[in-house]
């Protein structure tokens, strides 16, 4: 009898791997036939872009509070709210956010299934549309905040500011907001088939963690169907009329499907993959993180289309019989506050069990690896999240509700403003900081630039949204409790803080600002310069050369001649070497050619600037020239005396373009009290680009001197200087 030969079984990675008697999590990225899972490199560009928002949502939020800001945005109707609200939230959890859980998604996925996403190119279609949809959304609502709060400002109601802006107002929103959701759809749809396709492969024993992953991305395929059609003109004209009804869709129903729905649901699946990483060991147990899964998606569903039907029922009440939001509410009694209550219920229970389970798996111990700190502000982070589950269910009591109601301006210091600020910064950003800050090392195969500045990053995050949250909840209640016995807004904020509430919330939100700023400088320092041009391929190749280019001091190759014809002059050799390598040293088209052009050039030439000349300006001199000249409208005069004329007519462009068009606005569009800021741009221009020109003088003539290996300082001794 021939034997018969039983096939071989199936091998998987083992979940843990031994390391020197230590148990560590298998963190690489080979599939059981060897190949690798996933093409890391291309998920950089997703922590790039978070970085990128975050360092522009530290700018946007400290600028939105300072006082002049906030007067004007708090006077600007609902204009405000699309700079403040909508434009800062969408630039801090879509752009900073949403990207990023896409990108780390597209990192674990993988690894967590064994076998590789089901379309690479995907990967990249849904990164850039869902990229440019969101800066295109953010770019849009800023100026169309300014012009309509402008015109609230001059008089007009917000529904006559909305009319005059017409069809700039509801255009670039719906064509943005539509790349955002064609996006998302994209990379719902490839997470969706990657999980499908490997249902039947991957580790038994943390597979439970992917079902996290495919809720999120089918909550964010809703959010965003849903924030596409609440955009478009009828949608928009509904809502507003709507009043308090129309906000339990957009922005209540919107934010929670999106926030909690697609963010809190990858939150929780990130977290389950990757503190186990961190500390070495398990999570404490599977059950209680399917019983959590269970209850929260009971919860946030359910949620959602409570508000969608509360307020599509009342909403139609305003409209058909015209009553007001709060008489509509009214009349559905007990019907309006039980279900919000019973789901909200679920879904705080589904988040402290979650909460539970990471707090049980922490106290095992946070293992000896040198990234376990992260694991503590994950810690740390589910205990915020803790924090907010518990204020949503105090704010949704009838008693709570109706005081902040009454508490009007001061009342939104409390919900939505602390509660967001706890959700998105507390929970969601620093989450996603922290998991950034372990999985772009391993995307770009380089250690982490600085492990002391990550710490004070994450550090930085959880101090500051904890003295901001505390900060915000006092002002609310104090403020607030005013405001119930007949004071203005205005009055209450006197009274409280002597003038200085919106100097408090600036300098709060700048600790915020310092943390994402740490974080962004070691996102860029970990990638480093090279790396981040080949992944932005040959469009940031070539921003880098142009900007290379700009910024280099332009040597005419007569006068790279006549130096080291003084050099074989002055020393006795016959030629120098080194002079022009690289292509740093940038020469005039009329001058470029053969070196022998270039010497008959420069016998020919009646006089030659010496190179010495060009290379030792005085940079005060630059300073003063670009500052003065620049006041009188011809801004780049010190580029340009320092020899870089394509700064110089950039700048030069720049300048008169802005003159003459903000010179318009204010004649035709604005009010003439912007002058002063319209002024104070124009003066302080010519001063931040002299010391720019200045400083990047001295660089690029430092550089180009030790490029040219002469010491070109002595105006009679040339000295050859060794490399």
């Amino acid at each position: 009898m021939s034997s018969v030969e039983k096939p071989l079984k199936k091998t998987r990675q083992p979940l843990f791997v031994p390391n020197n008697n230590r148990v560590l999590y298998n963190t690489n990225n080979i599939g059981p036939d060897g190949k690798p899972l996933s093409d890391d490199s291309i998920l950089v560009k997703f922590v790039i872009v978070q970085a990128i928002a975050l360092g522009l949502a530290a700018l946007h939020g400290v600028i939105q509070r300072l006082p002049w800001v906030a007067d004007w945005l708090r006077d600007a109707d609902y204009g405000g709210h699309l700079i403040t609200n909508l434009g800062l939230t969408h630039i801090n959890v879509v752009l900073g956010g949403t990207i990023s859980i896409a990108g780390i998604t597209y990192y674990l996925l993988p690894r967590i299934i064994q076998r590789p996403m089901y379309s690479q190119t995907l990967c990249n279609v849904s990164f850039w549309f869902t990229a440019c949809g969101v800066i295109g959304f953010y770019c849009a609502l800023i100026p169309i905040g300014f012009a309509e709060g402008n015109l609230v400002h001059q008089g007009y109601t917000y529904e006559q500011a909305k009319d005059i802006v017409g069809f700039w107002h509801k255009f670039p929103e719906a064509i943005t907001a539509s790349s955002m959701g064609l996006g998302y759809w994209i990379y719902v749809t490839n997470v969706v088939l990657t999980i499908w396709q490997g249902r039947r492969t991957g580790n038994a024993l943390e597979k439970f963690s992917a079902k996290f992953h495919l809720v999120a991305s089918i909550a964010l395929l809703i959010g965003t169907l849903q924030g596409v059609y609440q955009v478009l003109p009828w949608s928009l004209d509904w809502l507003y009329k709507t009043g308090g009804a129309g906000q339990l869709i957009d922005p209540a129903s919107h934010a929670h499907m999106n926030l909690v729905g697609g963010v809190i649901f990858a939150f929780m699946g990130f977290v389950y993959y990757f503190l186990p990483r961190f500390v070495g060991h398990p999570i404490h147990s599977v059950k209680l993180a399917n019983f959590s899964f269970v209850t929260l998606f009971i919860g946030v569903f359910g949620f959602w289309l409570t508000l969608i039907t509360l307020g599509f029922i009342e909403g139609d009440k305003v409209i058909s019989q015209g009553i007001t939001a709060a008489a509509a509410k009214d009349q559905m009694g007990i019907w309006h506050p039980l279900p919000i209550a019973i789901m909200g219920s679920l879904m705080a229970i589904g988040m402290w069990t979650f909460i539970l389970n990471v707090l049980l798996t922490l106290k095992k111990g946070l293992g000896t690896a040198r990234e376990r700190y992260l694991g503590v502000f994950l810690g740390i982070s589910s205990l915020f999240l803790f924090i907010s589950t518990s204020q949503g269910i105090i704010q949704i009591l009838p008693s709570a509700s109706q005081w902040l109601d009454e508490a009007r301006e001061a009342g939104e210091l409390i919900l939505p403003t602390s509660h967001a600020q706890m959700n998105i910064v507390g929970v969601v950003t620093l989450t996603l900081m922290t998991i950034g800050l372990y999985v772009l090392p391993r995307m770009t195969e380089r250690p982490l630039y600085s492990h002391k500045l990550a710490k004070f990053s994450l550090a930085s995050v959880a101090i500051g949204v904890v003295i901001l949250y505390a900060t915000l909840i006092y002002l609310g209640i104090s403020e607030g409790i005013l405001i119930r016995e007949g004071y203005t807004f205005a009055q209450a904020r006197q009274e409280v803080t002597g003038g200085w509430h919106d100097w408090i919330l600036t300098a709060l939100y700048a600790i915020v600002g310092a943390s994402y700023i740490g974080y962004f400088i070691n996102v860029f320092k970990t990638i480093g310069s090279e790396r981040l041009m080949a992944v932005t391929g040959r469009v940031g190749q070539g921003f880098s050369g142009t900007w290379k280019y700009m910024l280099t001091v332009n040597v005419p190759a007569a006068s790279i001649e006549a130096a080291r014809e003084e050099a074989r002059n002055s020393i006795g050799k016959t030629s120098l070497e080194g002079g022009a390598d690289g292509g740093t040293i940038v020469t005039y088209a009329a001058d470029s050619g053969s070196q022998e052009t270039s010497q008959r050039v420069a016998k020919n030439r009646p006089f030659v600037v010496p190179a010495r000349t060009i290379l030792n300006q005085n940079p005060l001199g630059i300073f003063a020239i670009e500052t003065l000249l620049g006041w009188c409208g011809f801004l780049g005069a010190g580029w340009l005396k320092s020899r870089r004329p394509a700064m110089a007519v950039l700048l030069f462009t720049f300048e008169q373009a802005f003159f003459w068009v903000s010179l318009w606005g204010l004649l035709t569009l604005l009010a003439p009290t912007y002058l002063p800021y319209f002024v104070a741009f124009y003066v302080i221009l010519p001063v931040v680009s002299g010391i720019v020109a200045a400083r990047t003088y001295v660089t690029q003539s430092t550089k180009l001197k030790r490029e040219l290996a002469l010491t070109l300082d002595a105006p009679k001794e040339t000295k050859v200087a060794k490399r």
